[in-house]
């Protein structure tokens, strides 16, 4: 009698320590299978900045050129821009001269 009394304590004992252990196993298994959602969220969260890095390096490589191009355009026009400040300086100081030239030939004209 007292084995069959020994036996059924440990049934019962084993029965509390499986409900703990199932009990346990259904939190891990509900903490998981959040974890998983999360993972996936976070996956498709990522996909997403993917597309936008891309996005914006393809816009950056887009505006780099326009800058470019820009840059080369405002270069030229500066450098004929300088070649008609050049043209004017030049033309102005001839036409200084000329009217220097003129005016001394003018007073000699006066002075006889």
């Amino acid at each position: 009698m007292k084995l069959v009394e020994n036996k059924d304590h440990e049934n019962k004992t084993l029965r509390v320590k499986f409900n703990e252990m199932s009990s346990e196993k259904e939190k891990i298994d509900s903490a998981l299978t959040r974890a998983k959602g999360d993972l996936s969220k976070a996956n498709a969260q990522i996909l997403i900045y993917e597309e936008d890095i891309t996005k914006l390096r393809q816009l950056n490589e887009k505006v780099t050129k326009e800058k470019s191009k820009l840059v080369e355009q405002l270069m030229k026009n500066t450098g004929a821009t300088d070649s008609i400040e050049c043209k004017l300086d030049k033309a102005t100081e001839n036409l200084e001269n000329k009217v220097t030239s003129e005016i001394h030939e003018f007073k000699k004209l006066l002075m006889k």
